[in-house]
């Protein structure tokens, strides 16, 4: 039992050794090319978009580099068919067209930060802070 407990804890000694010093954790690196895609197909999956998005609307409209390991921030644009967020079957809507703006971070593959028009949480489906538009 006392080895098993000493070899668990050189596995954990050197895996968080070797994080913090920056060696190869396992990652391999994702090309800003694929980070771009699964950034559209969060979009278009994405409650909102799924409900009633225009995908002839969809426009990538800006880029960035961040300052992490394999980082980007894409800035998509789409319209809809009505206005509102997320999931709104069985609600009142207005019959209007609704332009949308996405921001969404991805770090190393995974989407991170995700939110449109500065006021709904994508990842949370919810508003952010004191927004109710």
């Amino acid at each position: 039992m006392l080895g098993l407990i000493a070899v668990a804890s050189v596995f954990v000694a050197s895996a968080c050794s070797s994080s913090e010093t920056g060696q190869n954790t396992g990652f391999k690196g994702i090309s800003e090319e694929d980070s771009q895609q699964i950034t559209r197909q969060y979009v278009i999956t994405e409650p909102t978009f799924a409900f009633d998005g225009m995908i002839e609307s969809l426009a990538l409209v800006n880029k960035t580099t961040l300052k992490c390991s394999y980082c980007w921030e894409f800035v998509y644009q789409f319209d809809c068919r009505q206005a509102g967020y997320g999931n709104r079957t069985g609600l009142q809507l207005a019959q209007v067209i609704t332009p949308h703006t996405t921001r969404v971070v991805v770090q190393e593959g995974k989407v991170t930060s995700a939110v449109m028009d500065g006021d709904w949480d994508m990842m949370g489906q919810k508003f952010i802070g004191n927004s109710t538009t």
